[in-house]
């Protein structure tokens, strides 16, 4: 199965409800290995305490701050001279250094933003109006009902375009976008959480209606990941 073939298969471009955990089904333990050695760490001095965030207030993100987690997330952090052409170094790590990610927002409350879809232009470091916002119930419908996609100040969607690292690795550049986007995605938490920002990451949601909001051609360009964040209620 090919790369794009997969990421068909496993879309959900229309109506209906996304896939439902069965109720009975729990968290299982992780995996202990009882017959073997065990080496006990001293207690972390600073356990990490990030957690989900699904009750935001309703006040703005900051410029700033949207800036920044922007920047942590998939910025430009350096240039390189490799020959012929310039590399441009970015915040996470990317197969071969092809960097196939493109973000793009739906700013619902940003201090000095009109709501609206933006796109992250990472060189300039500046975000691109491309149209108006989409309204609240839209929102939430896009992620299948999660209200924290309507409700949080900013929603954070990683696409990725297929070609920048197929070209080089075939079907397997798919899973490096996959990887990808959880680097960016963990680097745009971190920086969120360190200003005082809460995040929700978001995995479930209409393939192909996100990609029409966001005037994405789903073959070449697909969604692949997403995040609500704001000051958290």
């Amino acid at each position: 199965m090919s790369a794009r073939d997969f990421h068909r298969a496993t879309s959900r471009p229309g109506p209906g409800p996304p896939d439902r955990i069965v109720a009975e089904r729990r968290q299982e333990p992780p995996r202990e290995y009882p017959s073997a050695p065990l080496t006990r760490f001293p207690t972390p001095a600073d356990r990490h305490a990030r957690r989900s965030c699904r009750a935001f207030a309703a006040t703005p993100v900051s410029r700033a701050d949207l800036g920044d987690v922007l920047q942590a997330a998939y910025g430009v952090t350096g240039r390189r001279d490799a020959g012929q052409v310039d590399v441009l170094e970015r915040s996470v790590p990317s197969a071969g250094a092809l960097y196939p990610l493109e973000l793009y927002l739906l700013v619902h409350r940003a201090e000095g933003l009109a709501p609206g879809r933006y796109h992250y232009a990472p060189v300039h470091h500046g975000i691109e109006l491309l149209g108006p916002d989409v309204p609240e119930p839209q929102a939430s419908d896009l992620f299948y009902g999660q209200d924290t996609a309507a409700s949080a100040a900013v929603v954070v969607i990683l696409a990725a375009v297929l070609e920048r690292i197929t070209w080089k690795y075939g079907d397997r550049g798919y899973r490096y976008a996959l990887l990808e986007a959880g680097h960016a995605a963990q680097s745009l938490d971190a920086a969120a959480n360190a200003r005082g920002l809460g995040t929700c990451h978001l995995g479930a949601f209409r393939d192909e209606a996100l990609a029409a909001v966001l005037g994405l051609d789903p073959e070449a360009e697909p969604p692949l990941y997403a995040t609500a964040l704001g000051p958290p209620a």
